[in-house]
């Protein structure tokens, strides 16, 4: 029997993949090339040389101003040495585990481009910071930490178990835990917060 926690994830999951099509697609109609013409995950990565003239480092740097986290990318082909690049990188989980809905997910792909778009005009940064702050307020509770809380104390054992560390104790959900991974890289860690 699979435990209602896993079909809840896979659920999370399915809702990361289409979010991120639409802020693919926003990101599309507003002229970014899309590396591989779409994205079939919760990743994808943009083109920036399609449609501004910031490298990958600037474009990191001024979407993290305004509250969008992303990474600089190597793209295919690039011209740009690696520390700059020519791509982001840009992901649907965090949003996911928001609650951002469909909506949501269009309109910061929209915020991506007026900030690409528009990297000297402050009042259009300032104003966009602002949106999405309110944004964050609008979604401020953590749908993974709502999954976490509403697993048992065996499906977390389950998970545990079936990621292939091992498990010494693990007390009441919503407690401090004693775990004890012993992985293939070695990690060891000794006390955990799973869930408040």
């Amino acid at each position: 029997m699979v435990p209602k926690f896993i079909y809840q994830k896979e659920d999370l999951y399915l809702r990361q993949i289409s979010g991120n099509k639409l802020l693919v697609k926003a990101l599309k109609e507003e002229g970014f090339r899309i590396v591989s013409g779409g994205s079939d995950n919760h990743l994808c990565l943009v083109d920036l040389k399609s449609n501004c003239s910031l490298n990958g480092l600037e474009a990191e740097t001024l979407l993290n101003k305004v509250g969008i986290v992303c990474n600089k990318n190597t793209i295919p082909f690039d011209q740009e040495k690696a520390k700059y690049c020519s791509g982001i990188r840009l992901g649907s989980p965090a949003m996911t585990t928001r609650g951002f809905k469909e909506k949501e997910f269009y309109q910061i792909g929209i915020y991506i481009s007026q900030v690409l778009k528009n990297p000297n005009n402050e009042e259009l940064l300032g104003q966009i910071k602002n949106r999405i702050d309110e944004l964050l307020k609008d979604f401020s509770s953590s749908k993974w930490d709502d999954l976490i809380s509403q697993a048992s104390k065996d499906d977390v054992c389950n998970l545990v178990e079936k990621s292939g560390f091992g498990s010494k104790e693990i007390e009441s959900i919503g407690k401090t835990k004693t775990l004890d991974f012993d992985g293939p890289s070695g990690f060891n860690e000794n006390t955990q917060k799973i869930a408040e």
